[in-house]
């Protein structure tokens, strides 16, 4: 595995397999493994023809490796990410998958949209829409379909919040926004970033996370990306029945959360993570004030907990919450 070898590589190969039973999100491996079954191998540059660099010239042609049976980009999945139930993005139900996206239903009103790394979320009151973070640069076209295939009207997308200036959360706004009339709100700590003013810090990164930090560089760079609305902390948006900022710096100086009281749903960022448990999220800025703002969101006790990176969290998820703030406050020093 390419992962553990950087990891053993790193110096302390005891530490690997708590490591690695903490690094499998999508963001952290972006390829499948090159000894696994089914995975493509390439054919020698030679021997390969220019409409299908997979096949040898004279052979006859099978199903794209890459591609669905009707042409669309697969889904690439990261070493031990659950692969959901599929179903058309006609027909509804838990899970759909469109332009290599998948949509799952988080509640009724509520869908995550998930890419190849990241994901982004759109809350729907009566036609009114809103997303909360728009992916990378490439998003905007796949998120349009969801949208449609939810049986929902694009131009009703009223805002984008952004939950921090990473180039994964809001790559896709401008082009959305531009095309359908929406704000785009984000906190002012984040926003000269967002617009291409500033550059974002660089995390300090903990030693486990090096190696993936390198891979979640494979995201493409955001455009300059106007802010509509700067935000601060106990701002009202508009949504969700009463919808508010939470400010949770750490991750990024301009962080938030985003706090439906009346719905009991939280949207956490790239603040708190899910794999396969509770976690602090990586690649913070300032690790002291990103468990701060953790230990923060986790006070709320929301009944549903959306993560920037891995699955929402509908079940028990006030105490898993608060249960991993207390266990990660302490930890920081072997995983952030």
């Amino acid at each position: 595995m390419e992962t553990e070898r950087l990891l053993r590589e790193s110096g302390d190969p005891g530490a690997v397999p708590d490591a690695l039973s903490r690094c499998r999100l999508p963001v952290m491996i972006a390829r499948l493994h090159a000894d696994a079954p089914g995975v493509h191998r390439p054919v020698p540059l030679a021997a390969r023809s220019r409409d299908r660099p997979d096949v040898r010239p004279g052979a006859e042609p099978g199903p794209h490796p890459c591609r669905d049976p009707r042409g669309r980009p697969r889904r690439r999945y990261a070493f031990g990410e659950a692969r959901p139930e599929r179903r058309t993005a006609t027909t509804g139900g838990p899970s759909a998958y469109v332009r290599g996206m998948d949509i799952v239903e988080v509640l009724p009103q509520l869908h995550m949209f998930r890419f190849r790394i990241g994901q982004a979320y759109l809350w729907r009151d009566g036609t009114d829409l809103t997303l909360i973070d728009a992916g990378d640069i490439d998003a905007a076209a796949a998120i349009e379909d969801g949208v449609r295939g939810l049986g929902l009207d694009p131009d009703r997308i009223s805002r984008i919040v952004i939950t921090h200036g990473h180039c994964d959360h809001y790559g896709a706004a401008q082009e959305l926004a531009d095309r359908y009339g929406a704000e785009i709100l984000a906190h002012g700590l984040d926003a000269a970033v967002i617009r291409d003013e500033e550059k974002i810090a660089d995390p300090v990164l903990l030693d486990w996370e090096r190696p993936l930090w390198e891979h979640a560089q494979t995201v493409p760079p955001a455009p300059p990306t106007r802010v509509d609305r700067e935000l601060a902390d106990g701002d009202e948006l508009g949504f969700g029945s009463g919808a508010r900022v939470v400010h949770a710096p750490g991750h990024t100086p301009g962080s938030i959360g985003i706090h439906l009281p009346h719905h009991g749903v939280l949207f956490t960022g790239d603040c708190v993570a899910r794999v396969d448990r509770v976690m602090l999220g990586v690649f913070n800025i300032d690790r002291e004030r990103a468990v701060a703002s953790f230990r923060r969101l986790a006070a709320l006790e929301p009944a549903t907990v959306c993560f920037g990176h891995g699955d929402p969290l509908t079940t028990d998820a006030a105490a898993a919450m608060l249960a991993s703030a207390d266990r990660d406050s302490g930890l920081q020093v072997e995983h952030g």
